[in-house]
């Protein structure tokens, strides 16, 4: 995103399946996980591009390990990023407030999302993931122009 513009949007694929079975069969995804330092890479490499906000959707997975422990890496990744790089900010947008932001409703579903965007924001073969990457975009810069902002639920509330 570049002057309220959205310039690129995509999923980012971490590791292949194969390689996640290999790690599996080598007893590292619990100490070594490569979607980690490979996350961690990514970001390093955005910020010498000149990225300085991240904009994440806060998911609180509740379903299983593997999920949640890959969450919990995502946010250390950001965490150590921002350790490194200070002038770097870091925000979550919880589920429910993206979802409201973009439809009306916190608790749409992903076709609604989808359903919502503008005609020309939309990409040809985005993931719902994308999808939740354009409306964190979008999201973004409504925070830019005073509109929206980034408060967790319990700030919100006091607001």
């Amino acid at each position: 995103m570049e002057d309220n513009v959205i310039l690129e949007s995509n999923t980012l694929v971490l590791a292949t399946q194969e390689e996640l079975e290999a790690q599996r069969k080598e007893g590292k995804e619990r100490s070594n996980d490569i979607r980690f330092s490979r996350l961690l890479r990514f970001l390093e490499q955005k910020v010498e591009a000149g990225c300085s906000r991240f904009v994440f959707e806060d998911v609180l997975f509740t379903t299983t390990r593997m999920q949640a422990q890959l969450w919990a890496s995502l946010r250390t990744a950001l965490w150590c990023l921002q350790e490194y790089h200070p002038e770097v900010t870091v925000f979550g947008v919880p589920v429910k407030t993206l979802k409201a932001f973009a439809t009306g409703s916190g608790n749409a579903k992903k076709e609604d999302m989808e359903a919502a965007l503008p005609s020309g924001e939309k990409r040809l073969g985005a993931d719902d993931n994308e999808i939740d990457a354009i409306w964190l975009a979008k999201f973004a810069m409504a925070v830019d122009k005073g509109d929206q902002d980034f408060l967790w639920p319990y700030q919100r509330k006091q607001k």
